[in-house]
């Protein structure tokens, strides 16, 4: 059985061909995930990572639209988040 990929894999920039793993975690950590290869958090946590990440410039293969967009975690969103 495979092992999932690390939650750094997920994110990336758009128009940027080689984006360092190194900055990927940095910038996570920044925005307050707590471990970068198995994300485990709160939910409400989780979501403000995603959003400071996706300030920061970067998307996520896992929300095409953003987390906002998911029905599962857009509760933890704003409106305004959610409209963006």
């Amino acid at each position: 059985m495979q092992s999932p990929p690390e939650s750094r894999s997920y994110f990336y920039k758009p128009n940027k061909k080689n984006v360092n793993y190194e900055l990927i975690k940095s910038d996570m950590e920044e925005c307050g995930f707590e471990n970068i290869g198995f994300v485990n958090m709160p939910d409400n946590k989780y979501v403000e990572s995603q959003i400071c990440m996706l300030e920061k410039g970067y998307k996520n293969r896992a929300f095409k639209k953003g987390v906002c967009s998911d029905l599962y975690f857009g509760r933890y969103c704003s409106t305004k988040q959610i409209l963006d």
